[in-house]
């Protein structure tokens, strides 16, 4: 059986937050994190690693990022 870990947190535009989370993120193997209010720089997130699928709005301040199960070849490539 494949488990998710979904990880959901505001960062109110905290850049120290919002890249603690990204490490949380990467630590704990979490495979989908919603994000509300990220530290924006030059219209993007800093610290956000390669490879991280993104799925954000610019005038919402929202990102949603999916990480493919690293013992899984059955994933969820849509989200919708």
């Amino acid at each position: 059986m494949n488990i998710f870990k979904i990880a959901q947190q505001n960062l109110q535009h905290s850049k120290a937050a919002t890249l603690l989370f990204i490490k949380l993120l990467e630590e704990k193997d979490f495979s989908i994190a919603c994000v509300q209010e990220p530290y924006i720089t030059n219209e993007h997130i800093p610290g956000i690693p390669i490879g991280w699928k993104q799925f954000h709005s610019k005038n919402l301040q929202i990102l949603n990022y999916y990480q493919e199960p690293k013992n899984s070849s059955n994933y969820i490539r849509n989200v919708g």
